[in-house]
């Protein structure tokens, strides 16, 4: 099949009439027959609830407790949890040939890209909100800190928003090449920069630009914020801090942050983090010989 694909492939992103719901209800089914779902479910039920565990037996203020214990689990495990969900989803299609059947039915490649990434956000969707409304009833019920759903959906929304940001650039790798090795590296390098180190090469770039003049210590640009703030890691603790007196560093902590440096802007950075890279993915993925 060319690159040329159905008529509806020759429109960016997607023209005609979209079929992508019968390609995201197959990874559901598939992720509940492979039990992929039970698998997540268990594993995010078991980091939330254990870190309430911690949290109730440690602290006086257990939703604060919580926060402290299971947000920087979170930072670094749900990156590799989204990564694996999606980083081989439309690579495996290609690698095994089943995309030429799945393209001869009424779905263009739009359709693919667009259902698997709907799909394979439902499919790690339901575990992390499994598993934080588990916790979220032990913290109220035995650790007497009831009426915390509010702090809850303010945790939870911006947490599914930070896995699908990992989601959708993982996606967007898989629809871009039929390397293997390729995207593995990219992933392993994405989460490396993003998640460990991205605000000590911000801080080093900075230093570097300013020739480790004093001026380099005392406190960031503003373009510099900017720069630091479009980690998706950076955006997803900006929105966190402050929840309970939760503390998340960076550009939340600076004394007089920029004008821009707001939670709306840090919204707008996940979501260009799921959306973008799925565009660019697919923008390559339309023009390969299938």
């Amino acid at each position: 099949m060319s690159g040329d694909g159905s008529r509806s492939d020759r429109h960016w992103p997607g023209g005609g009439q979209t079929n992508w719901r019968p390609v995201a209800a197959k990874d559901v089914r598939d992720a509940i027959r492979s039990r992929t779902i039970l698998l997540l479910t268990l594993l995010f039920a078991a980091l939330f609830v254990g870190t309430a565990a911690i949290a109730i037996v440690g602290g006086d203020e257990p939703f604060g407790a919580f926060l402290d214990v299971g947000v920087p689990v979170v930072v670094f495990l749900v990156p590799v949890v989204a990564f694996g969900v999606a980083y081989k989803a439309i690579l495996n299609e290609r690698r095994t040939r089943t995309i030429v059947l799945a393209l001869s039915l009424p779905h263009s490649r739009w359709d693919m890209v667009v259902g698997t990434l709907v799909g394979r956000a439902l499919v790690l969707s339901l575990p992390i909100v499994a598993g934080l409304a588990v916790a979220g009833a032990l913290v109220a019920t035995v650790g007497g800190a009831p009426g915390q759903l509010a702090n809850l959906l303010l945790f939870a929304i911006p947490t599914l928003l930070y896995a699908y940001a990992f989601l959708g650039f993982a996606l967007g790798l898989s629809s871009s090449t039929a390397s293997s090795r390729r995207v593995t590296l990219a992933a392993i390098g994405s989460w490396v920069v993003f998640v460990s180190f991205w605000r000590q090469l911000v801080s080093v770039l900075v230093m570097l630009l300013f020739r480790f003049r004093a001026e380099a210590y005392d406190s960031l640009p503003d373009w510099a914020v900017l720069l630091q703030l479009l980690s998706p890691t950076e955006a997803y603790l900006f929105l966190l801090d402050g929840l309970e007196a939760f503390s998340a560093g960076g550009v939340a902590d600076m004394d007089a942050p920029p004008w821009f440096a707001t939670r709306f802007l840090a919204v707008t950075i996940l979501l260009a983090w799921i959306v973008v890279p799925v565009l660019l993915g697919y923008r390559r993925f339309r023009r390969v010989e299938i």
